[in-house]
């Protein structure tokens, strides 16, 4: 039997192998996204391109004078900006701009190509098992 600390471990192993990934694959095509940052644009591409911005402190795991730095940058590119609420101004928006939006083929592209290496070889059943013990996973530690 696997211990559990071994599991976890596998899993880092899993997610550090795509994020390296996803850095190669965003510089081989040219895409001006800094690979420390591709997840901040899978976040708001898997959110209708937008999240208010102190939900996406949470979501992406990071501070917000870090995010409210990284948002400045990509402002400055054009490929994000942010949006105030109408109804209140202390609301604040990121939106992935037309401009990022014409990376959401090349992000799932990568995703799906690395999740069919990962699973080569796995049944459509078991990848459905799969799929359901993480979202379970996930669910739970919110």
């Amino acid at each position: 039997m696997i211990h559990e600390s071994c599991v976890l471990s596998i899993m880092k192993f899993i997610t550090y192998q795509f994020d390296e990934t996803v850095k190669a694959e965003l510089n081989k095509r040219n895409i001006p996204i800094e690979g420390k940052h591709a997840e901040l644009f899978m976040i708001l591409f898997a959110y209708d391109n937008k999240m208010e911005f102190k939900k996406l402190t949470k979501a992406w795991r990071k501070s917000k004078s870090s995010l409210s730095d990284v948002v400045n940058k990509y402002e400055k590119s054009g490929l994000l900006r942010r949006v105030s609420s109408d109804s209140d101004k202390r609301i604040i928006t990121v939106e992935a701009t037309n401009e990022a939006l014409k990376y959401i083929p090349d992000f799932d592209n990568i995703s799906k190509n690395y999740l069919n290496k990962a699973v080569k070889g796995t049944s459509l059943e078991e990848i459905k098992i799969l799929k359901k013990i993480i979202l379970d996973m996930k669910y739970n530690l919110i």
